[in-house]
């Protein structure tokens, strides 16, 4: 009965991190699509319940997943330490990452002090917003949660445990590689055609 609550807690931890994963991904696409100071002020607003959403969803699926590997699987089951590596070594970039990131377009708005909530904005706003390093991290933070969920789910040895987190990571960078909001971002719009 114990394994079956920790089981529903730690795919609750789970299905909670992909949560907080997404909504990075709408808050930076949301970001990127900004065209006022105001847009970019609601949009980090947004963003901020992220940091505590994932210290949640990891405390349930670290102790969650400890417990049933204590009590069924063992310690040195390579799957299960493939992935909790992998879960701690995300769950320490993430703040240094993109939390780091997501600060400096906080800053970048502070800096603007008290502009109008229609105002325009600036290149350095404009420059952090479209920091490639975040778009990268968050892209390798969700495929890597999926390449954990196919650990958890078929179980290889420690080749194939290796082997799919690499290619997690992979797939997340190369979907960097496909076109974005950046492509329009430094279209000069004419003075007279803007609203």
């Amino acid at each position: 009965m114990l394994y079956h609550v920790a089981l529903f807690a730690h795919i609750t931890g789970a299905l909670m991190y992909f949560v907080g994963v997404g909504l990075e991904v709408i808050v930076l696409g949301n970001l990127r699509r900004a065209q006022t100071v105001e847009q970019v002020r609601v949009w980090l607003q947004t963003g901020k319940g992220t940091i505590r959403l994932f210290r949640l969803s990891t405390a349930l699926i670290l102790v969650a997943g400890v417990y049933m590997t204590l009590t069924v699987w063992g310690v040195w089951t390579p799957w299960i330490d493939v992935a909790l590596i992998a879960l701690i070594v995300f769950n320490a970039l993430g703040p240094l990452v993109n939390g780091r990131r997501f600060r400096a377009i906080g800053q970048a708005m502070g800096a603007l002090g008290s502009v109008a909530p229609g105002g325009e904005i600036t290149s350095d706003l404009k420059r952090r917003i479209y920091d490639p390093t975040l778009r990268t991290s968050i892209h390798i933070m969700a495929a890597a949660a999926l390449g954990i969920v196919f650990l958890m789910t078929v179980k290889p040895d420690l080749v194939g445990s290796l082997a799919t987190m690499a290619a997690a990571v992979a797939v997340g960078w190369l979907s960097t590689l496909m076109p974005d909001e950046r492509q329009g971002a430094h279209v000069e719009v004419p003075a007279s055609v803007r609203v």
